[in-house]
């Protein structure tokens, strides 16, 4: 399945900021209370991110929740 673009680019910021901040995915999976398969899903885009795992993402990664966002082209209706 492809992913949807929205989650594909949110999970790659999630990436871009967790690197940038030398965090691994193990670490952030246990501060998250997730499995690091689960990470690398929303990285990957492969796996929804919801709005309140994603302000805890947010938090733990030290960046607004429109970090997420931002460069993302909005979609067309």
């Amino acid at each position: 399945m492809t992913p949807n673009p929205t989650d594909d680019h949110v999970g790659s910021r999630m990436r871009l900021r967790r690197v940038m901040l030398g965090t691994s995915q193990q670490d952030l999976g246990a501060m998250l209370g997730v499995s690091v398969q689960q990470v690398q899903d929303y990285e990957s885009g492969a796996e929804h991110i919801g709005a309140s795992r994603l302000m805890d993402v947010a938090q733990i990664l030290q960046v607004a929740v429109t970090f997420f966002f931002d460069d993302n082209e909005p979609a067309a209706h």
